[in-house]
């Protein structure tokens, strides 16, 4: 992997480009060719990937924008293609910090249909109560404009999913604290699990059901 960072005064600029990405699966039930281990000897284009970001912070407010593609290959040969774009922004003032973003993503199969095509937007606030005391809430959406779990399978629309989230954090000291976590979210299981994920959060809709709350409380001590 080739990458360059270069920092000019508040503005952070970074380019990438990988001879070979190691992920094995291109989503829950499609393996890559060769389990994705890399380059692939006469197909320079399999499982490459690149992009670039753009990240500006000054007194409180951030902004950054990102693109990125990955070509990655079901058979030996055929790369298919995955793009997103990014941007997002966030303002501190005191103990209050809102923020927001928007991300695009398009992944088509090496014979040019879609695999997926969804927007995805998130936004939140944190706010410091005392030194002891924060919160957290945040909302997140997906668009998920056309999806095919296989090429030649029938294109298909779900429902838009949605997620509420709040965390409550108190500090005991500096090593330790106490957190209440809990979550709504709406045609989808806690963070958006679904076949897409292969249920890897254990969050699986039952059939008939459209949303789903989990309300977590913990102790956390770092060592």
């Amino acid at each position: 992997m080739v990458k360059y960072t270069g920092q000019f005064g508040g503005l952070q600029a970074v380019g990438h480009f990988s001879f070979g990405t190691g992920v094995s699966v291109l989503n829950a039930s499609t393996a890559l060719a060769n389990g994705g281990a890399g380059e692939t000897p006469g197909h320079f284009s399999d499982n490459t990937a690149f992009g670039g970001s753009l990240m500006y912070l000054s007194n409180g407010f951030g902004a950054s924008l990102a693109y990125d593609e990955w070509r990655p290959a079901v058979t030996t040969g055929q790369p298919g293609t995955v793009r997103k774009f990014a941007g997002a922004a966030s303002y501190t003032t005191g103990p209050l910090k809102v923020m927001g973003g928007y991300r695009w993503n398009k992944a088509e199969f090496s014979n040019g249909s879609t695999l997926l095509r969804d927007d995805y937007w998130w936004a939140g606030v944190n706010y410091q109560v005392t030194p002891a005391v924060g919160l957290s809430l945040a909302y997140f959406y997906a668009d998920v404009k056309s999806a095919r779990a296989a090429v030649g399978a029938a294109q298909t629309n779900p429902p838009n999913m949605q997620q509420y989230s709040f965390i409550a954090d108190y500090n005991f000291s500096k090593r330790t604290d106490v957190y209440l976590s809990a979550g709504y979210a709406r045609n989808g299981g806690l963070s958006f699990d679904s076949s897409a994920t292969a249920f890897a959060f254990n969050y699986p809709q039952m059939t008939g059901q459209k949303s789903m709350v989990g309300v977590t409380v913990g102790v956390r001590h770092i060592f």
